[in-house]
Parts: C-alpha cells; sequence; structure tokens
C-alpha cells in the first residue's frame, strides 16, 4: 500500500523481481555445469532448490532466518562427507530439542503433543545408545528428512497471514466497502471513516 500510494508500480516491481531471480537462479545452473562439474548431467542438482525453498519458509521470508535455515541444512548436507559419529552427535542434538520441546509443551498445558514429543526423543535416545553405526542410506537422506521436519515444525508457527495480501488487494480495489461492513475494515486499520 505504501509502495502503491507512491506511485511505484507494484505489479512492474514484482514482475522485474520474478524475471531477475529467474536469470540469476539460469546462471547459477550454468555454473554448476561448466565450473563445477564440466558436463551436464540429470538431476544435477538433486534435490537443493527443494532445500532452498525450505530455507526461505523456515526462515519466515526474513533474511536473518533464511540464514539461519541454510545453516541448518548445510550442517545436514555436509554430514553426508563425515562419519558416522557425526549423525549420532545429530541423533542427541535431535532428542534433546524434541525433549526440550516436549516439556515446554507438557508444561503449557499441551498434554498429548508434550508427551508425544517426550517419547519420541526417549526412542532417540536410546537409538543414540543403542547403535553403534548408522545405516548408509539414512546418511544419504539426512538433509530431506531434516528439511521435511523442520518444514512441518515451521508451518505451525508461520506469520505469512492473509491480511497482509488483503490489505493492498483492497486499496488496488478502490471501491468502497459493501453496506454492513465493519468501517475501517479489519484488514485497513489505519484508514478512517470519510
Amino acid at each position: 500500500m505504501a509502495a502503491e500510494s507512491l506511485g511505484v508500480p507494484v505489479y512492474a516491481m514484482k514482475y522485474a523481481g520474478v524475471i531477475v531471480s529467474g536469470a540469476l537462479a539460469g546462471l547459477a545452473g550454468t555454473f554448476l555445469v561448466y565450473e563445477e562439474a564440466g558436463i551436464y548431467r540429470e538431476g544435477q542438482t538433486a534435490g537443493r532448490g527443494f532445500i532452498a525453498l525450505a530455507a526461505l519458509i523456515f526462515g519466515n521470508w526474513r533474511p536473518v532466518g533464511v540464514m539461519s535455515g541454510a545453516g541448518l541444512f548445510g550442517y545436514a548436507e555436509a554430514l553426508q562427507l563425515r562419519s558416522n559419529p557425526a549423525i549420532l552427535a545429530l541423533l542427541v542434538f535431535a532428542a534433546i530439542a524434541l525433549a526440550i520441546t516436549g516439556g515446554w509443551l507438557f508444561l503449557r498445558g499441551h498434554r498429548r503433543g508434550g508427551a508425544a514429543l517426550l517419547v519420541l526423543a526417549g526412542l532417540m535416545f536410546w537409538w543414540h545408545a543403542a547403535a553403534n553405526k548408522v545405516a548408509n542410506e539414512f546418511i544419504a537422506i539426512t538433509p530431506y528428512v531434516v528439511t521435511l521436519l523442520v518444514l512441518a515444525l515451521a508451518a505451525l508457527r508461520m506469520a505469512f497471514r492473509r491480511t497482509r495480501w488483503l490489505r493492498w488487494r483492497w486499496s488496488r480495489a478502490r471501491r468502497p466497502p459493501r453496506p454492513g461492513a465493519p468501517w475501517p475494515p479489519p484488514a485497513c486499520g489505519s484508514l478512517r471513516k470519510p
């Protein structure tokens, strides 16, 4: 709404942003083919675009959150290059995080969710104590498992509300509210009745 009131063509800026991001993604793909691998292979990115999108959603479209999500997913990706003790350390970290979250939920009154997370944390502690080695197949899918778990948990706290979109769309319509509608409309709290 603020950009539109200053005369900025919002739709043109959106299209320009999509075109520039597509061009940058194409340059990144070209770099990957010519410089990194030297040859094009099918499935060369190995799902990293999905992980990048998950980092964006996890970070709630904010730079610091996206950086922390990229660091988490980068760590999970780097585990493929490491030994089994690194995976076992990730199990302990995940179990501690689940235990803390489960205890917090349990104390806040969410008994079922807290109990489920505490049981899951206990199973992960048991897996760490009982296992000397993690299967190579699990090491290969670790980035994707971490991505799906983080997306499932991040979906619970998403702040991308529909009212943000409605606020701009209502101002774009330039028509008065329908009869009987509350004034000011919920999505346009800063407007005053004329």
